[in-house]
């Protein structure tokens, strides 16, 4: 009997989710079951079909039929690390080449007289051939200072797909503006608030992805900028913020996707703007942020249900427009100011560390330069931050940069076309970063671009 057959077919709905690249998380959320439920699904899976990892279980799955294509899955991290699958001897990619994360290899589906795994074997060459290619020309668009690099000639090293090819124009903002907020919910942008020349906005709107045009929606009751806001169900929260008259707010407003409708809930503590935000696990994370006065180093978290906040650990040092994003049951707090300087400064936060007696921080690797207000958000597993200010660049002109997690590995990648000022928004949309508005030296942008973050490469069939 095939090792498939001794499957059930709960393990192989999940079999089939891992050689799509989805975490545990993802998994249960598909599959409305507990991602402990998953991992015990799993490690009876990898008992049954002999696999070591994830990668092996997907190749499993793509040999014996059970999928046509695989996705690297991605590391789940914390107590899923026996079902990661490791960096080579556990070492940072040393190239810039190490934004290759961002590619999907797809294979075709076997034909019904069935191919061995040892069938693809020749092909292996060809992909390894293929990844060095755009490692290689990755590498050398990399290299050029100019933020537009030199058309190249058609040779055999030509990038499959190039930089001025990972990057399009979109819908510009129908006004400049930046310091605002924005999530991504279904296949579309809603973006509230920030500063336009004409001052403090409460102006909501939603970019349709499918038409590629902004839509104009209900005003936010109290306009705000320097804001950050966070998706829970088919809710997105803005707390805080400075208001026209230049001071902070301690107002929380929700916005119903639904019902195009904004609500106020419970005031947070204390007026703040520039804090970070970020949402896990059904709960709101508030990090640092501006008093009025000066940096602060409180950290809150919100529980929509009994609509209360809580006082949770605070920051090492008080800080301020910094990014916060949340993967793999963490929050990775990035950059920022301490009123001072600007800070290169990366830490995670763990949330269920955060009782008594036990430290909820980590530190991880520095950025490599020091910039505060950026926009930062994750795809496919890696963390990218555009924009922000710096010591050498108040506005505008710094490189994107890529974190990978499971390395603890910062590299710059393809610049935009444009140059990317301060307090910009960056949204994941499918397979795209969005980059939208901030500041720049000649002012506020109605900058909107796309930029390709995850492609395929398409191997041809086998035949036996």
């Amino acid at each position: 009997m095939s090792p498939e057959a001794d499957l059930s077919d709960r393990e192989l709905e999940i079999l089939r989710l891992v050689a799509t690249g989805a975490s545990n998380k993802e998994i249960a959320q598909k599959l409305v079951i507990s991602p402990n439920t998953v991992k015990v699904h799993l490690r009876n899976v990898f008992a049954k079909i002999g696999a070591a990892s994830r990668t092996e279980a997907a190749m499993f799955a793509l040999r014996t039929g059970l999928v046509d294509h695989v996705v690297q899955p991605p590391a789940a991290g914390g107590e899923d690390s026996s079902m990661e699958e490791p960096a080579p001897n556990g070492s940072a990619p040393k190239e810039p080449g190490a934004a290759l994360a961002g590619v999907t290899v797809t294979l075709p589906q076997p034909e019904p007289s069935g191919v061995s795994f040892q069938a693809l074997l020749p092909w292996a060459g060809l992909l390894a051939f293929a990844i060095l290619l755009v490692v290689g020309a990755s590498a050398l668009l990399r290299s050029f200072p100019s933020a537009q690099p030199p058309a190249a000639t058609p040779t055999a090293a030509t990038p499959i797909i190039s930089s001025a090819q990972r990057w399009q124009d979109a819908a510009p903002l129908p006004v400049a503006r930046s310091g605002m907020a924005a999530v991504a919910f279904e296949n579309a942008i809603y973006l509230t608030g920030g500063e336009t020349p004409q001052g403090v906005t409460g102006l909501t709107l939603r970019y349709n992805a499918g038409q590629d045009r902004w839509e104009t929606l209900a005003d936010k009751p109290t306009p705000v900028t320097d804001i950050e806001s966070a998706l829970i169900g088919e809710e997105f929260y803005v707390p805080g913020g400075r208001t026209a008259s230049g001071q902070p707010t301690n107002v929380l407003e929700v916005y119903n996707l639904r019902l195009n409708h904004w609500d106020s809930r419970v005031a947070l503590p204390v007026a703040l703007s520039g804090c970070a935000l970020a949402a896990l696990d059904g709960r709101l994370y508030l990090f640092g942020g501006w008093d009025g006065k000066q940096a602060v180093d409180t950290v809150y978290s919100y529980d929509p249900e009994s609509n209360t906040w809580q006082t949770r650990s605070p920051l090492s040092a008080p800080r301020a427009y910094m990014a916060a994003v949340a993967l793999e049951g963490r929050i990775y707090l990035i950059g920022g100011t301490d009123g001072q300087q600007h800070l290169k400064t990366v830490q995670a936060y763990f949330p269920q560390r955060d009782q008594a007696g036990v430290s909820p921080w980590e530190a991880r690797a520095d950025m490599p330069d020091s910039r505060s207000k950026v926009g930062a958000t994750v795809i496919s597993d890696l963390v990218y931050v555009f924009g922000g200010e710096s010591d050498s660049q108040p506005e505008g002109g710094l490189p994107p940069l890529q974190y990978a997690p499971l390395t603890d590995h910062w590299i710059t990648f393809d610049r935009s076309p444009v140059p990317v000022g301060s307090q910009p928004v960056l949204v994941p949309l499918e397979t795209h970063l969005h980059v939208i508005g901030g500041a720049t030296p000649g002012g506020m942008s109605v900058f909107h671009q796309s930029y390709q973050a995850v492609y395929t490469i398409q191997l041809p069939s086998v035949q036996k």
